[in-house]
């Protein structure tokens, strides 16, 4: 026998040391999440490009940023990327325990710059999908129609209509907003 016959491989990841046996139980799950909310990502992604609706908003919300569901797709990309580039390891051989926790350190500052970027693009959508009441003749734009500086030619405009024409967003409908975020659910304002 030769002595490439008695070398024995084992599977070197950084994920490994730190999870141990957990890590093959929580990696078999990764896949079909992957392959579930790729996909779903994707297609919802692209559907805030091209269109304005409440209900892409309110999806979009569920699979991106911080939300738990993207948290834990994220988590599941990270560690089915890892299992596919695992580094083979002789027994023989001084590990590469090094490469792999560079490699996992990668991996998880890309995921978290992910989670930040997506969380970004989820707030000016938000702004793009909400109705505000635009005052060309004070150039402002309002959160509520009641507000006491509102002129008389006020019409209702998404978000994506207002953005890049030099409005500003009125001083009393910011106190008002502020007020009203803190006490029910945020709106999103540029």
């Amino acid at each position: 026998m030769s002595d490439k016959d008695n070398i024995i491989e084992e599977r070197e990841s950084f994920f490994i040391r730190i999870t141990g046996d957990f890590y093959d139980f929580v990696s078999g799950f990764a896949i079909p999440i992957v392959l579930v909310g790729t996909p779903i990502f994707l297609v919802l992604l692209g559907l805030t490009f091209l269109c304005h609706w409440d209900i892409v908003c309110s999806l979009f919300s569920l699979v991106s940023g911080f939300s738990l569901l993207f948290l834990a797709y994220i988590i599941s990309l990270i560690l089915v990327i890892d299992r596919l580039l695992l580094y083979r390891v002789s027994k023989e051989r001084a590990p590469h325990y090094s490469l792999t926790v560079i490699w996992g350190i990668v991996l998880i500052g890309l995921g978290i710059t992910l989670c930040f970027v997506t969380n970004n693009h989820n707030k000016q959508y938000k702004f793009d999908c909400a109705e505000w009441y635009v005052d060309e003749e004070n150039h402002l734009y309002h959160w509520n129609k009641k507000c006491d500086k509102i002129g008389s030619t006020t019409h209702v405009a998404k978000g994506y209509e207002i953005r890049g024409q030099g409005l500003v967003f009125c001083d009393y409908c910011k106190d008002e907003l502020d007020d009203y975020e803190s006490s029910y659910k945020p709106i999103r304002r540029p």
